[in-house]
């Protein structure tokens, strides 16, 4: 797979052994440029000659002045600086042995700091480089003594937790922040574990090493690989939680009202409407009546046959409940889904563009996405013979989405149909993301699960965020083939083990209730009548046009007659107008040229943006 890092610069501090030079090393495999540092002279231009980096040098990081020296001395014999590699996976060499677990604040302040003051040196030619990447390794080895664990520990935690407030503060400057470590946290409870199991201290470490994840502790190559899909423009992870394409406009945005500009939102996908009061009484209710503890990890029963019911009266289909799950929050469903059935090196086949979550999560898990492009000349639906070439003996699943992000184009029974038998060609799973099934306008929705023998190969992804106004609420479901469910099961029992029971209560009310019904089809009007005012209005702004969009509540028009390009026009339209949009990239390639524009607020707040819109483009044309 290219990862794009050709030609990029990297500086990898740390490196003269272990993870920080596998890293290096495997960057300069994918054509980086890579200026590597450590302490000790003489091993790190050993490393240096060995891997054939562009330059190194013998920093000791934690001197004040050396941060700033070895990123200037780098920047400077690589011409500029992309990426940044700190491995802070513990204090400097000899400080655990000369360090005491009650004075461990030395070897935190000599690690952390250090890395803080490396990414305040490196944060202008980042921001210049408009690719900036910070990466922050962390690990642990395992031999240490458990003394030496808990320092260690405490350091991975200060790290991470670094990662996570750069991560926020300099994605407005488009720069990406990640942190790299093991999933296993070893601190000195691992001893009173073994003391309660009358077992040995040892034996419990080197269990959990071998249980670990990806065996990353002490396995090198498992960290340089995922440091070089890191260091792509492919990933958006920090410590396991994703970046939303949202977050970094939105962050922008929120800084820009902060400064009192007034901002209209149109970037935002979610419902500005409150949920609807009888859904809301039902979860108050609940928790009065003490729906506040455990419940199965599928799910509450009767919550489960909710949804079952429902599926099955909308699509047609008998549904048990038996084979549902319930999640928090719908993205869980294709991650577990793709947990369970995909291999390193399996082929996804996926939309582009589509919803960011779905490329993000392949690479993630190593599995290779294979997009089929969605085109505007054809309402944003798949090319059915494309879709049909992507086809290899590599591929295992097929990801479709219908109402879909971010066009709000839909597949016709046509389309479902021909996926259908694809899939059955093939012996493909097919993952149906329908988030948006009940957002449609003069339309009727349809999905593979209606189709004949696609029960056993159906994966149905939705929820109730979108259609009921509760984002927040963190409800997703999957209708999946029985065994794949009791998957899907396990994987919830090891990850968030349930979703809140008072939501599960709430989501029956949410399904069955014919209030909640009718909330819906007043949004759904609501919805229509933003879409006709909407595309209209980008009709009449010189140099963009827009389809009209049958379901979902997103329009995507192309803006190649501005004469800007997606990312110029969305940052301007911000800066200078006041207007949140996302560039049409943030989606996928394909989305070259176009703009994103989620009709989730008032008509006088749409009516204001498309003002705004217009005057900008206008003023440039003239």
């Amino acid at each position: 797979m290219d990862f794009g890092l050709k030609d990029r610069r990297a500086l990898v501090v740390a490196a003269s052994r272990g993870l920080g030079r596998a890293c290096a090393e495997a960057l300069i495999a994918e054509g980086a440029r890579v200026y590597i540092a450590a302490r000790d002279p003489k091993a790190i231009e050993e490393t240096g000659l060995a891997i054939n980096a562009a330059g190194w040098s013998a920093r000791d990081v934690s001197k004040p002045g050396d941060p700033e020296a070895l990123v200037e001395a780098a920047a400077e014999r690589l011409g500029g600086l992309d990426i940044l590699v700190v491995n802070a996976g513990g204090p400097p060499p000899g400080t655990f042995q000369s360090t005491d677990v009650d004075s461990w604040e030395k070897g935190f302040h000599l690690t952390l700091m250090s890395a803080v003051r490396l990414v305040h040196a490196a944060l202008p030619h980042l921001k210049r480089s408009g690719q900036g990447r910070i990466i922050f390794i962390t690990s642990i080895a395992v031999r240490q003594p458990i003394p030496n664990i808990v320092i260690s520990n405490s350091l991975r935690g200060g790290v991470t937790g670094l990662a996570k407030t750069l991560s926020a503060e300099l994605a407005p400057d488009g720069i990406t922040v990640n942190c790299l470590a093991p999933n296993n946290i070893l601190t000195d409870r691992i001893r009173q574990l073994a003391a309660a199991r009358g077992g040995n201290v040892e034996d419990q470490l080197k269990l959990m090493a071998d249980a670990s994840p990806m065996k990353r502790f002490g396995k090198t190559e498992e960290f340089a690989a995922t440091c070089v899909f890191l260091c792509s423009r492919q990933a958006g992870y920090v410590s396991g939680q994703t970046l939303g394409v949202d977050g970094g406009v939105l962050a922008k945005a929120r800084r820009l009202e902060a400064e009192g500009k007034r901002i209209v939102h149109l970037e935002i996908g979610e419902p500005d409407f409150a949920t609807p009061d009888n859904i809301v009484e039902s979860a108050i209710s609940a928790m009065q009546n003490g729906y506040t503890h455990y419940t199965p990890a599928s799910g509450i029963f009767e919550a489960r046959e909710a949804v079952a019911q429902f599926v099955a009266g909308m699509l047609k289909v008998d549904v048990d409940p038996n084979d549902v799950v319930l999640v928090p929050g719908s993205k869980n469903v294709l991650l577990f889904t793709l947990l369970a059935c995909i291999e390193p090196g399996d082929e996804v086949i996926l939309p582009d563009p589509g919803y960011p979550a779905y490329a993000s999560q392949v690479n993630f898990i190593g599995g290779v996405p294979k997009t089929v492009t969605l085109r505007e000349e054809t309402g944003f639906r798949m090319d059915l013979d494309e879709l049909a070439s992507l086809v290899s003996p590599k591929t295992r699943m097929l990801i479709i989405n219908t109402p879909q992000n971010p066009t709000g184009g839909v597949l016709t029974a046509e389309d479902v149909r021909f996926v259908s038998e694809l899939a059955h060609k093939h012996d493909l799973l097919v993952v149906s993301d329908e988030i948006y099934s009940q957002l449609v306008y003069g339309f009727h929705h349809v999905s593979p699960l209606s189709e004949p023998g696609m029960r056993e190969r159906t994966v149905l992804m939705d929820g109730l965020s979108k259609s009921y106004a509760m984002t927040g609420w963190r409800l997703g479901y999957a209708v999946a083939p029985r065994a794949l469910a009791q998957k899907l099961d396990q994987l919830m029992i090891n990850s968030s083990s349930c979703a809140a029971a008072f939501t599960q209560i709430a989501a029956i009310e949410a399904l069955g209730s014919p209030e909640s019904e009718h909330a819906v089809a007043r949004m759904v009007k609501v919805f229509e009548r933003r879409r006709d005012l909407v595309v209209d209005g980008i009709n009449a702004i010189p140099g963009m046009r827009c389809a009209k969009p049958q379901g979902a509540f997103y329009a995507f028009p192309n803006i190649e007659g501005t004469g800007f390009d997606e990312r110029e026009l969305a940052d301007g339209l911000l800066a200078e107008a006041g207007v949140a949009v996302l560039p049409g990239t943030a989606f996928g390639a394909a989305g070259k040229g176009f703009i994103r524009l989620a009709y989730t607020q008032s008509e006088d707040e749409l009516k204001l943006g498309l003002d705004r819109i217009r005057e900008f483009v206008t003023a440039r044309k003239e």
